[in-house]
């Protein structure tokens, strides 16, 4: 859902009010869903591993993180914004410009959190899978390496909020769910006494 989010979403144009809308509903639909698998992950590691369960706190933070800048990104903004369109141009005056400035910076400063919230929690449960085994311990070595690269970029001073830069970021992290997400099922499917965990 976060792909296609990406896919749909509208680089810049703020005129496009539905698309704009249905972009970050899709996204903010996509968090209780993502969670739900991250406990599943958590769960399949063990509630008593201190890097699993951390990796779950950050992340939940996160994505409340996320679920707020998608909020206002995708949901407020479009409201506000339709009342200052006319015939197709934007009519700002010089307040309107500041709310609007405010609420970028808050909107960027939320999914720094969640990215950096992301690169956090993929890096301690790939601790986790590199300590304990109960994945291949190449998809931990691999999150190791993509956690720790987002961290190097941010700090590189590469802008992974832009539309473009966070594009990156969401196919990196998703890759790497994706794998734990298939070797997760694939896990219950060997052991069906664990379907019902």
């Amino acid at each position: 859902m976060m792909v296609v989010t990406m896919v749909m979403h509208p680089a810049g144009d703020i005129n496009d009010y539905y698309l704009i809308i249905g972009s970050h509903t899709l996204a903010i639909m996509s968090i209780p869903i993502s969670l739900v698998g991250f406990w599943g992950v958590t769960n399949k590691m063990g509630t008593e591993n201190i890097l699993s369960i951390t990796a779950f706190a950050i992340i939940a933070m996160g994505l409340v993180a996320a679920m707020m800048a998608g909020i206002i990104n995708g949901l407020a903004y479009p409201m506000f914004l339709k009342n200052y369109i006319a015939d197709g141009t934007l009519d700002f005056s010089e307040a309107v410009e500041i709310s609007l400035h405010y609420g970028f910076t808050l909107n960027q400063a939320m999914a720094l959190v969640y990215i950096g919230a992301v690169c956090l929690s993929i890096f301690l449960w790939s601790l986790a899978i590199v300590k304990n085994g109960q994945f291949p311990k190449w998809i931990g070595y691999f999150g190791i390496l993509l956690g720790a690269g987002g961290f190097t970029l941010i700090l590189a001073g590469i802008n992974l909020t832009s539309v473009g830069g966070f594009r990156i970021f969401i196919f990196g992290s998703v890759t790497w769910v994706i794998i734990i997400g298939y070797l997760l099922i694939k896990s219950k499917e060997e052991n069906p006494e664990t379907l019902n965990q």
